[in-house]
Formats: structure tokens, C-alpha cells, sequence
């Protein structure tokens, strides 16, 4: 009775723990990359709302009164998509003014992300409502998320 293993014996074990192993490093790269396309998405979905949400209201800044801007020229707020970035700004018109557009934020997406078109949606005071936009988030696995906004500013996403 020989004690220990043969070589073959040894070879056999390593390649199938080394499979093993790449099978699940690539599982794990996988999920990562989805992890962040889905994070993306939900992070631009958020702030597309929020815009919505601060333009249905025509949230002011703190030291901003009504009074500062011409009728019915209340903030409308929006989101602008590049395909390595995403603004939420906000269009105004200040009593003797002609328009302006203010950022408020801006986001860098991730190098495994991009979105196309480019795109920007601006929503309408009262009614949330804007123009019907559709873009496409893309991840670094082929996966990738449709946005839909309707015109009357329903937002929708779907996997393709």
C-alpha cells in the first residue's frame, strides 16, 4: 500500500478546483457589472423623479420668494443624460430676466455604464408632465435597462 497521492492524482484535484474557481470568478464579475448597471439605474431613476417632484411643487431655494420671478415663471426642473454623465438642473426666469438654466447636480456614471442618446427631460409645473423620451442604459456584460418617460411623465424601465 503506497501512502499519499500519484501525480495524476494531484493534476486531477488542481484542474478541477482551478475550473472551479474561474467558473465562480467569472460569476462574481458578472453579478458586479449587473450590480452596477442596476445601481445606475436606479440612482438616474431617483433623480428623474425628484426633478419631477421639485417641478410639480416649483420648490424655491431658500432665500428665493415668488415674488422674484416673472408669473407663471416658477422653476421647472430636469435631468440631462450624456453618456457619462447626468445633470439635474433647473430652468428659471427672474422678474426683468431672460431664462436661465442652473445646474444643481451633476453625476459621473460608472466606466462599466453608458447611456445613449443623449437626452434631456424637463418637466412642466403643476402636472409633472414633459416630453415623451426614451434612452438606453448600457452595461459592460451586454445587459442593458430601457428608460421610457411618457408625456405625461410616467416613468418606466425595463431589462432588454
Amino acid at each position: 500500500m503506497s501512502k499519499g497521492f500519484s501525480l495524476i492524482e494531484l493534476v486531477v484535484a488542481t484542474s478541477i478546483i482551478a475550473t472551479l474557481s474561474l467558473i465562480s470568478v467569472l460569476s462574481i464579475v458578472r453579478f458586479q457589472k449587473t450590480t452596477i448597471l442596476d445601481n445606475t439605474t436606479a440612482e438616474l431613476d431617483s433623480t428623474i423623479h425628484l426633478a419631477q417632484s421639485k417641478s410639480v411643487s416649483g420648490e424655491l431655494l431658500e432665500e428665493e420668494e415668488p415674488d422674484d420671478f416673472e408669473e407663471n415663471g416658477l422653476p421647472q426642473y430636469g435631468v440631462q443624460v450624456s453618456s457619462d454623465e447626468y445633470t439635474m438642473f433647473r430652468d428659471i426666469q427672474r422678474v426683468g430676466e431672460s431664462s436661465t438654466r442652473e445646474t444643481l447636480e451633476s453625476y459621473s456614471i460608472n466606466d462599466f455604464v453608458t447611456i445613449s442618446p443623449t437626452a434631456e427631460v424637463v418637466f412642466s409645473r403643476i402636472q409633472g408632465a414633459t416630453s415623451a423620451t426614451t434612452f438606453t442604459i448600457q452595461g459592460a456584460n451586454s445587459e442593458s435597462r430601457q428608460v421610457i418617460i411618457s408625456a405625461d411623465g410616467q416613468i418606466t424601465i425595463q431589462r432588454l
